[in-house]
């Protein structure tokens, strides 16, 4: 994965909610990712934390739940925001695929 910036917003949002950088790298390199709105949303699911304690030989269950929404550019993903949800997947999938501005 290519370099990992945090917006302001991001970095305060993940403090408050105990959510560290490594948990967010974890997050991006692991989760299901998904295009809505014109964002990507990388997002920890159960069967993401099987694939996780096949490659790191951990279970890590803090790590449910939680999803980076951010923005590919040119030479790095910036994360706009981070939080934790273990029904996000429902309202990732009810957003529109696209963003009509």
């Amino acid at each position: 994965m290519e370099k990992i910036a945090l917006s302001k917003h991001a970095e305060k949002r993940a403090a408050q909610r105990g959510i560290d950088e490594r948990q967010i790298k974890i997050c991006l390199e692991f989760g299901e990712q998904f295009h809505r709105t014109g964002a990507m949303f990388f997002m920890i699911t159960k069967k993401c934390l099987k694939k996780l304690k096949h490659s790191v030989g951990a279970y890590m269950s803090r790590l449910d739940g939680i999803v980076v929404v951010g923005y590919s550019q040119s030479d790095f993903f910036l994360v706009t925001t981070v939080y934790k949800n273990n029904n996000a997947l429902k309202e990732i999938k009810k957003k529109a695929k696209r963003s009509y501005k």
